[in-house]
């Protein structure tokens, strides 16, 4: 009975600290599949492909302390470029116009344009550059969009 007790506290308590969380930080926008395309290095000749992020979704967060993180996901994960230790930046032009910088490594980064429409709607266009390393398994360089909502 009382490790049953213990359970239920546990449980609240974890729903709690949840719930606090999502309060203190706010949605920026929410985007969802992303298409494009990447070209990589194979044997020192490029080869261009299509890329993407088709059951996936990215969403920009501002946390309690104005930083900023950014959470994909896909079919299989969910991904937060801060809590991997990303270092990212944001650049706001009213509330319609985001730029994120995200450095993962010195060898990975990615640049977010977000523009927010007045009926709601909004779209993305990002880039990641990646040079062959541990973080990242080969050298290459993608274009992408994907279509966003603002949550204002």
């Amino acid at each position: 009975m009382i490790r049953i007790m213990l359970s239920i506290a546990f449980s609240f308590l974890f729903m709690l600290t949840l719930n606090n969380a999502a309060q203190a930080q706010q949605v920026v926008a929410q985007c969802g599949a992303s298409k494009g395309q990447m070209v990589y290095l194979d044997r020192n000749k490029l080869k261009w492909e299509e890329d993407g992020i088709t059951n996936g979704s990215i969403t920009f967060l501002r946390l309690p302390n104005g930083k900023f993180d950014i959470i994909t996901k896909d079919a299989m994960s969910a991904f937060s470029y801060a809590g991997d230790g990303a270092k990212i930046v944001g650049l706001e032009e009213g509330s319609d116009k985001k730029t994120f910088i995200a450095i993962h490594s010195s060898t990975v980064v990615e640049v977010f344009q977000l523009t927010l429409f007045q009926n709601g709607g909004g779209t993305l266009i990002w880039t990641a550059t990646k040079n062959k390393s541990s973080n990242a398994l080969i050298t290459k360089g993608s274009l992408f969009t994907a279509s966003c909502s603002p949550t204002r």
